[in-house]
């Protein structure tokens, strides 16, 4: 999700620089993505990319250094890690998940391109929409931030929006057939390793792109539209991240792994702990759709999906007893799904269609708008002038 972050961010800098041009859009934020973490082999040396060494060997050093505080029978605790990472069942699980996760290396940096380019255009539509329509009402933004916190406030606005969004996609992934069928393979997995986070069904994550822009994209734009953020250079962008990336990438590794971490009642209401989303993966049923959070687990709190353990809980992972018989090989998990998906839709289902078609007819009218409304708004000019002006005063 902190890729989606820099991504976004990297993307809507490059938009409201007056790059409006969907190609120059494009070789703007493809130079980004070169001097990035997002392309082989820099991505396993960037601290700034969940694939680095370095966050990896931080969940090895978080897990051992928990064991060693809080075991009660430390020879038993070690017996049981070691029986369960070189048991066979975790080394063809872990055969599985190297294969996605070196499948993720090729397909990640375009989705995240074009990811960035959708994004950048729904936001800045939607800022420009409304900045053009109440112009004649409202001028200029009712607030402005100065160049110190304006920035902290848009990456931590922009962080809360995208774990939302993550929510939010989750949650429906979990409610509708189809979009089970391809989240179904991350489910699938009957031994969990830090891998086993890159075991994602490709249409799966583009699909939860387009939901990030309707709900990230759409939403940032209409804040925008009352709210000045000041602008930013991608260095300073990148170097207010790392806090943020650090904060997440501690211990997101483990929270696919078979090492136990709870947060403790108080603070499992507010972030989603390894514990907590261990319970998510198991399907017994006072488990079944719970704790649906990425980071923060307020959402699952709001919408009452919630579930805190007491103590460690004996978990049930993978799908059904008669599944887990059948064997899933990696070519199996990218087309089995899609030919599921593609039975679904031969029938009459309306509303997930709609919802699709929608969707992209709203992104292509960003593409074709963005230049009506350089050419035909002068607003943008008129606040970049009062800002100045502010920032010199």
């Amino acid at each position: 999700m902190a890729a989606m972050v820099v991504t976004a961010t990297m993307a809507v800098t490059a938009a409201e620089a007056e790059v409006t041009d969907a190609t120059s859009v494009f070789l703007s934020f493809l130079d980004w993505i070169k001097s990035s973490a997002l392309i082989l082999p820099t991505r396993f040396l960037s601290e700034s990319d969940s694939l680095s060494w370095r966050w990896f060997f931080s969940a090895f050093l978080i897990a051992s250094l928990s064991t060693l505080l809080f075991s009660k029978n430390l020879k038993r605790s070690l017996r049981r890690l070691k029986a369960h990472l070189f048991s066979k069942r975790a080394k063809g699980e872990l055969a599985l998940d190297l294969k996605f996760f070196a499948f993720k290396f090729f397909y990640d940096p375009i989705e995240m391109i074009f990811y960035g380019i959708f994004f950048a255009h729904a936001t800045v539509w939607v800022e420009r929409s409304l900045r053009y329509l109440m112009y004649p009402l409202l001028p200029q933004p009712l607030i402005f931030f100065d160049p110190v916190f304006g920035p902290i406030a848009y990456i931590i606005l922009l962080f809360l929006l995208n774990d939302f969004a993550f929510f939010i996609f989750h949650y429906l992934s979990h409610k509708y057939a189809s979009l089970w069928d391809l989240h179904a393979v991350h489910h699938r997995a009957r031994h969990l390793n830090p891998l086993t986070k890159y075991r994602v069904h490709p249409l799966s994550m583009v699909i939860s792109f387009f939901v990030s822009i309707a709900v990230v994209g759409v939403t940032l734009g209409i804040v925008k539209s009352f709210v000045y953020f000041p602008r930013y250079s991608a260095n300073d962008t990148t170097r207010m991240l790392q806090n943020i990336i650090l904060f997440s990438f501690a211990w997101s590794h483990l929270r696919h792994s078979a090492y136990w971490i709870s947060f403790g009642k108080f603070l499992s209401y507010i972030l989603i702990s390894p514990a907590m989303h261990q319970i998510h993966h198991s399907r017994k049923p006072e488990h079944l759709n719970k704790n649906f959070g990425s980071v923060f687990a307020v959402w699952d709190y709001i919408f009452g999906t919630l579930y805190i353990p007491v103590k460690k809980e004996k978990l049930w992972l993978g799908e059904s007893a008669l599944v887990q018989k059948e064997p899933w090989t990696f070519t199996k998990e990218m087309l089995e799904p899609l030919r599921s998906v593609k039975r679904r839709w031969m029938r009459k289902v309306p509303y997930p269609r709609l919802a699709f078609a929608v969707t992209i007819l709203f992104l292509m009218a960003s593409l074709l708008s963005m230049r009506y409304f350089d050419h035909n708004m002068g607003t943008e000019s008129r606040v970049s002038t009062r800002v100045s002006n502010a920032d010199t005063d």
